[in-house]
């Protein structure tokens, strides 16, 4: 019989990167400053027991695209329950059933008439159905997919149409949102984030990492990021895998992007990195 996990099982390399997606998601939407993410990343991705990477994620408020935890269950008295409630529904159910099959035999009575208005009395019309108007077609808003060419596209122009340009100071992206920074103006030490679902909502500032640097994504090739992406579950060793997310920025060493894919059983994760034009840099694949 299979064990359920406790705080001591050994973490995978794909607890970890959940974990660190979840961390990047509170990031984010301002659960976290600069430095305390930093900080738990780094523990995540040095955590070597389950206990060690929840004792992170514990505290926050985590949105259902990166995690894929069951719900807390509710606690059950132990022992057999009687189904009290079961056998009276059902008791309830065959009397009205009973009564309604009376009424349809009939007792011999003709069944009562409908009732007749007072005179004078004005029927109220059925309402009609109200025509659709005329050459007018649906609007359907589609939810951004920031890890297609498409919807890359689409958080860029976004961005361009906001700010005037496509400096930021780190960008993550999710299959269907993603999170921008950019440094504040003037300032050398504080960044501010933005969460992006089809529009860019400020969430908040928190202190610049000392060493990362900003990232112009005028200079990125956007169809080889597109294509790196894309390709990342294939790169990894793991064809048909499932990418978990994205993430650009700068620390210091150029300008790069990861990328996280899972294999297709989802047992583990492995990562890239490769340069704004798509140049594969390295490769950890999954164990």
């Amino acid at each position: 019989m299979p064990t359920r996990n406790s705080p001591r099982t050994r973490a995978r390399d794909l607890d970890r990167m959940r974990a660190c997606g979840q961390l990047d998601a509170a990031y984010a939407e301002g659960q976290l400053g600069a430095d305390e993410y930093h900080d738990r990343t780094a523990r995540a991705t040095a955590a070597t027991t389950l206990g060690e990477l929840r004792d992170l994620t514990s505290d926050l408020q985590l949105p259902d695209s990166v995690t894929d935890q069951p719900p807390v269950p509710t606690h059950r008295p132990r022992g057999r329950v009687r189904p009290v409630v079961a056998v009276a529904g059902a008791v309830a159910v065959a009397v009205a059933v009973t009564l309604a099959v009376i009424g349809l035999s009939g007792s011999g009575e003709d069944t009562p008439a409908a009732p007749v208005p007072a005179p004078g009395a004005i029927a109220a019309p059925e309402p009609a159905e109200r025509p659709a108007p005329a050459g007018v077609e649906p609007i359907v808003v589609t939810a951004p997919q920031p890890l297609t060419r498409d919807g890359l596209e689409r958080l860029l122009a976004d961005w361009r149409a906001q700010f005037g340009d496509l400096v930021v100071h780190e960008v993550g992206l999710y299959p269907d949102y993603a999170f921008v920074e950019r440094t504040v103006p003037g300032s050398t030490d504080t960044v501010e984030r933005f969460a992006y679902r089809g529009g860019l909502k400020r969430t908040g500032t928190s202190p610049r990492f000392p060493t990362s640097l900003d990232v112009d994504l005028a200079r990125a090739n956007i169809a080889g990021l597109a294509d790196v992406i894309g390709r990342a579950p294939a790169l990894l060793g793991a064809p048909g895998g499932a990418i978990s997310h994205a993430l650009i920025d700068d620390a210091g060493r150029g300008s790069t992007i990861r990328v996280y894919a899972t294999r297709p059983d989802d047992t583990s994760a492995g990562y890239l990195r490769a340069g704004l034009d798509g140049t594969v840099i390295d490769i950890s694949r999954p164990n």
